[in-house]
Formats: structure tokens, sequence, C-alpha cells
């Protein structure tokens, strides 16, 4: 079986309650430098996913800092099992154009979250490793009009 989601996958997953507030979720994304946090209920089984994307905006109005994230997440949520292909992955993304997508288990708790970037990084690694050039770069400055 060739690589799988598990091998590339950010864990232990961050994770925020479906009940927390609009504030809360903003200082776990900042606190931990992410862009998205997937959204668990009271069990702790995925509901949906909430991003920098579906915040923005809110908190300059005083009165959506105490809104709970479930008023702003996306769902249903589009997820991964780690023992999922990586092209399996790689179409999940195509398809549905998301940055991260989180991973669960079998029971639908979050593992981790694999991100596109994770895709570029280790398409780059694998052709330094083959000593295949990763591209062509400007080192010319770029023209003026």
């Amino acid at each position: 079986m060739g690589m799988t989601v598990e091998k590339l996958m950010t864990a232990p997953v961050v994770s925020i309650c479906e009940d927390a507030t609009v504030f809360e979720a903003c200082r776990l994304l900042l606190r931990h430098h992410i862009s998205g946090l997937p959204v668990v209920d009271a069990q702790g089984y995925l509901v949906g996913i909430v991003t920098e994307s579906d915040l923005m905006g809110l908190l300059l109005e005083p009165a959506h800092a105490d809104t709970p994230v479930a008023d702003y997440m996306t769902r249903p949520c589009v997820s991964l099992r780690p023992d999922d292909s990586l092209l399996a992955a790689l179409e999940e993304f195509r398809c549905h154009g998301y940055r991260r997508l989180p991973v669960v288990s079998d029971d639908g708790r979050p593992l981790g979250v694999m991100a596109r970037r994770e895709f570029v990084r280790f398409v780059a690694e694998v052709h330094l490793r083959l000593g295949e050039p990763a591209g062509r770069e400007m080192t010319a400055p770029a023209a003026t009009l």
C-alpha cells in the first residue's frame, strides 16, 4: 500500500467544542498558529470545522465575540481517515477546494488535520531526495514597464 494520510497529518489535533465562543476560537487559532479548528460535540465527535475565514470580521462587532462557534462553522464537514491514500486525500482537496481537512477515527473523533501544504512539502522533499530539480527559480530581476 502507498503513502497514507496518517504519515502526513498533523497530530495531535487542536479542536474546539461547538458551544465555545468565537473569541475562544480566535484565541486558540492564534495560540497554536493554525488557521482552522475541527469542532466537536460534548462527546468529542466531529460536527464541523471553523476557520479564520469563517470568523473574519466577526470580532469587529463586540456582540459576536460571545456567539457559539456552532453558528459560524462549516457543516457537514468533509473528513479523511488515517488509512486513506494520499491520492484519495488529494482528490478530496481538489473536489472541495478546502485548505485543510480533519482526519477522524472510525467512530468520528478527530485524530489530526491534513493540510494541502503538507502535499506541497512532501512532493518537494521527494524531488530533492531523488536529485530532481524542485522547479526553476527566477534569479534575474523582473522587468519593469
